[in-house]
């Protein structure tokens, strides 16, 4: 689901303190910013980029902004712009590549890859890409892509390494699949949303072992009504999920331990907080720190990328909105 809400700010100068806690009223501390339009610049990456860099895309910008990250900091040091096209959803490999899922509203629907440094791309997947909604790539250098193909059709692609065209399409995925992802010995887990004809949506993931096209659906329970999109597989092997909740109500993420189906709370904010599509590497998650203004009727919002102890969600580093400019930052991909 292609988020609705249009927004880019940057804030002024002064910058309330409530900027910086998650847990702070968001409302109230709108009423203490005043932002303005934050425009998207040509790409640049600054030769000084550091080691760490933190990738967070701006759907509405067309832009991916690109920060260093170090131990007290994250700092910008860069941005990718998409000349009206929206990057959505990123990744990177173990060779330090970039990969964006972009949805063109004009042209061709593709998977860019920037190598680390490069403002232009180094590849560009286009071949059986309809609508790129998450990648993922594994050890051996497989890309996979959530495909959106139309209303009632939808799959995952699969490139093997080194192939510009899909070795394998898998189409057993209920419905569409909203996000994939990898662990370490290549097996690939699909979020899905399932609209079964007169009953409430179903959301789910399934499991292919490496080069499957046939998987297993894996039953997660969470209480509710429920919508599964971004995933991540942490250092003990637990599923880390990006779920709206109710109808979009309220975001979470939730955490399904090996072996288990039943899914706990890390980390669940209120509507607006687009926790859907986050970054986890070992004990660091990143995601947004929200921030909104305006007012009931007219809210406009924004956030900054931050980083998180996982599974504890106690902030590590919030980035200064001051140097990064308040945006809608959606997707976040680290690359150490």
């Amino acid at each position: 689901m292609i988020p609705t809400i249009v927004a880019a700010i940057a804030l002024r100068p002064s910058v309330p303190s409530c900027v910086f806690n998650l847990t702070a009223n968001p409302v109230a501390c709108a009423r203490q910013v005043r932002a303005a339009e934050h425009p998207a610049r040509r790409s640049w990456i600054a030769p000084a980029a550091g080691k760490t860099l933190l990738y967070a895309s701006e759907p509405f910008a067309s832009a991916v902004s690109i920060s260093t990250v170090t131990a007290s900091a994250i700092a910008p040091s860069g941005q990718l712009t998409f000349n009206g096209a929206i990057p959505f959803t990123m990744a990177v490999d173990s060779s330090k590549n970039l990969f964006v899922a972009v949805i063109n509203p004009s042209g061709p629907q593709t998977v860019q890859v920037f190598a680390r440094g490069s403002t232009k791309p180094t590849k560009i997947y286009s071949d059986g890409i309809t609508g790129p909604l998450d990648v993922a790539v594994d050890a051996r250098g497989t890309l996979y892509v959530a495909n959106f193909v139309s209303s009632t059709s939808c799959n995952v692609l699969e490139y093997s390494k080194g192939s510009m065209q899909p070795t394998a399409v898998i189409t057993d995925v209920p419905g569409c699949p909203n996000g994939v992802a990898v662990d370490a010995k290549s097996n690939l887990y699909v979020t899905f949303i399932y609209y079964p004809q007169g009953q409430p949506w179903v959301t789910d993931v399934m499991k292919y072992a490496p080069g499957a096209t046939k998987g297993t659906e894996l039953h997660l329970q969470a209480p509710g009504l429920n919508d599964y999109y971004g995933i991540a597989v942490d250092s003990k092997g637990g599923l880390l999920i990006g779920n709206s909740r109710e109808a979009g109500t309220i975001d979470q993420l939730l955490l399904f331990p090996r072996g288990t189906r039943s899914g706990s709370l890390v980390a669940a904010y209120g509507d607006g907080w687009f926790s859907l599509f986050f970054g986890l590497a070992g004990n660091r998650l990143f995601a947004p720190a929200y921030l909104a203004q305006g007012t009931g009727s007219l809210m406009t919002l924004g956030d900054v990328p931050a980083e998180f102890d996982y599974p504890s969600m106690n902030e590590r580093l919030v980035a200064n909105p001051k140097l990064v400019g308040t945006a809608f930052y959606y997707a976040f991909a680290l690359s150490p």
